[in-house]
């Protein structure tokens, strides 16, 4: 028989389900999520088992996203990426990585080769046809762009005039073709921890089909302290950068309205990542 987690922090009914499904004896939980928002109940949690083990429950948008993830998590299982083991509607069971965080180190450049390298194989992955075909053009992404923006004016985020500076400047900017294939979306220190001396990969539930560049736009974004030279040298090692070296700034762009439409979306703040996004516009 399954034994309850003792806790004074209640699981999601979803999450205690998952467990009761995988006959597992959680004894203490811990919420490890960053990012809190009281209009979204995502969130993640360290479980400690009875016998010793150590794995991190998930709650994600839809039992569609958990799902993918589960299919796409098999794909980097070669891969210093920590794993989906089990999911259940929007629920999901991990690995846990018992690694320490880069702190200071975030900045050393062979870290940020390292790092580089690992998310070049990443985009050397091959993926089904069909998903490459389904993912979003460049006329869509910035159809979207435009929803997005329109929101942030909306809200109150954003200038009309800027707005509309900031679209002119994303479609003269905007590259022909995409580059499509697995990417992470939130690859930087805040997700890398040392397990003996190497470098894996946590939090990957934003794996998902789309342009590589914008997977290095979302790393320049997240990680501020990043030797960028040093990383694209290891990048480099699988995947040649020039597509995003040529068209950086459409992607800075791009990055930064998404980022505050998304954190407009769930009650956050917007008005640094718009101004350091937007910066280059008059």
């Amino acid at each position: 028989m399954t034994t309850p987690p003792r806790t004074t922090d209640p699981l999601p009914t979803l999450v205690r389900d998952l467990i009761a499904d995988r006959r597992l004896d959680v004894r203490s939980q811990q919420r490890v999520t960053t990012l809190v928002s009281d209009r979204s109940d995502r969130a993640s949690w360290r479980l400690d088992l009875a016998d010793g083990r150590v794995l991190k429950a998930r709650l994600v948008h839809s039992a569609a996203q958990a799902a993918r993830l589960h299919d796409l998590s098999a794909l980097v299982a070669h891969l210093p990426f920590s794993r989906v083991l089990a999911h259940r509607e929007r629920a999901l069971l991990e690995d846990w990585l018992p690694g320490q965080p880069l702190g200071a180190r975030s900045a050393e450049a062979a870290i940020a080769e390292q790092a580089g390298a690992i998310l070049g194989r990443l985009h050397e992955i091959e993926v089904d046809r069909q998903d490459i075909l389904n993912a979003p053009s460049i006329a869509r992404r910035l159809r979207q762009l435009e929803v997005r923006v329109a929101r942030l004016v909306d809200g109150g985020a954003l200038e009309s005039g800027r707005a509309r500076a900031a679209l002119e400047h994303a479609r003269a900017l905007a590259p022909e073709q995409l580059a499509l294939g697995l990417i992470h979306q939130d690859f930087c220190a805040e997700n890398l921890v040392e397990v003996d001396g190497d470098l894996w990969v946590v939090d990957n539930e934003s794996f998902q089909i789309g342009p590589f560049d914008c997977d290095l736009a979302r790393t320049w974004y997240r990680w501020s302290d990043l030797d960028r030279t040093a990383f694209l040298r290891g990048y480099e090692h699988f995947r040649q950068a020039h597509s995003f070296r040529d068209h950086r700034e459409y992607w800075r762009i791009e990055t930064a309205l998404r980022a505050a439409a998304f954190r407009l979306e769930i009650g956050m703040p917007t008005e640094e990542i718009l101004a350091h996004g937007l910066a280059t516009l008059r």
